[in-house]
């Protein structure tokens, strides 16, 4: 019989949360080197008669830079940019749709996998912790039927006679990811759905659920703890553009190394490349670090490449256009 788990547990499963704990977005990002050089040359050869007219011609050029579209941002201005890569680019520069009826958000692998975990949460009471802080093994046997994942791993675990939490797709991620977003509540004996958690499984609150997901997995979780690339937390970061640029992009299949670098903001490409990423490889990134991520909440969908059995090419789904729209 599993005992209780102590605070040393807890202590441990906190610990483990730091890994997908979520780096602060910088402040929004501009092209200062470009604006640095048109000031310098409205600058040169004139002479101002006092501070106050040499203030106002600086502000009256970096106004008109900020302002005007630039074809390396997909049309955007610098001030659209800006906005988009603001720390609070989720409440004002991308608008969520958050009256939608659950049949729009019933095929989104998180939102399924979630109300399936927190169903079963509700069903036993609590979820006592190994001594890893994990999940233990008759919670996830009772789950894993249950959660969404693909079927070529599902195959290789049905092969195990124990399945762990570390064996099953998302599981480590959920345990950390639902008490962030005020799901689950860590107790001593173990984890226990919340108040929050049980009043959003009902059907007619599906749109609430959904829409506390995505915001806390793209504003308070680290998605690059669950891939095996570098950093680059600035992609996250910067999140907000990539949604833009993939909302003017044509309807259909595009390929992924084809639409990568557009969906990095500029000086983020820089960033990566001058850390030794290759240009050419930016595909991945796009996959594992952007386009996967709204694929799992049903914005996207993924094209395979049988051969190889990963992504090559990703399009929009309806929920993108009815859940997404921007405010520039």
């Amino acid at each position: 019989m599993q005992q209780a788990n102590t605070n040393a547990d807890i202590a441990i499963w906190r610990a483990e949360c730091m890994r997908f704990s979520r780096i602060k977005n910088k402040p929004g990002h501009r092209p200062v080197a470009s604006v640095t050089d048109e000031i310098r040359e409205a600058l040169k050869g004139k002479e101002f008669s006092s501070l106050e007219d040499a203030n106002a011609t600086l502000r009256a050029v970096t106004s008109q830079f900020n302002a005007r579209p630039m074809a390396e941002f997909g049309g955007l201005s610098p001030e659209q940019v800006f906005r988009l890569t603001k720390p609070d680019w989720l409440d004002n520069s991308v608008r969520l749709n958050g009256k939608l009826p659950i049949t729009s958000v019933s095929n989104a692998l998180h939102f399924h996998n979630v109300r399936a975990l927190l169903t079963i949460v509700n069903e036993w009471g609590e979820v006592k912790l190994t001594q890893t802080g994990a999940f233990n093994r008759k919670f996830v046997s009772a789950l894993m039927p249950q959660l969404w994942f693909e079927d070529f791993i599902r195959k290789v675990i049905d092969r195990y006679q124990v399945v762990n939490e570390s064996d099953v797709p998302y599981l480590e991620f959920y345990r950390n990811f639902l008490p962030e977003a005020g799901l689950l509540n860590v107790q001593p004996k173990g984890f226990q759905i919340t108040e929050t958690g049980k009043r959003l499984l009902a059907d007619d609150r599906a749109d609430e659920l959904f829409t506390l997901l995505f915001r806390t997995m793209f504003t308070t979780m680290n998605i690059g703890a669950l891939d095996r690339l570098p950093d680059f937390n600035s992609v996250q970061g910067t999140l907000g553009y990539s949604m833009y640029r993939l909302a003017r992009m044509p309807e259909g299949w595009l390929n992924i190394n084809e639409i990568a670098c557009d969906l990095i903001l500029p000086f983020v490409r820089d960033e990566i490349i001058s850390s030794g990423w290759p240009e050419t490889e930016f595909g991945i990134i796009a996959d594992l670090r952007v386009l996967k991520h709204f694929v799992d909440f049903g914005l996207l969908e993924f094209g395979m490449d049988k051969s190889l059995y990963k992504p090559d090419k990703v399009r929009k789904t309806a929920l993108f256009k009815e859940y997404l729209t921007f405010n520039l």
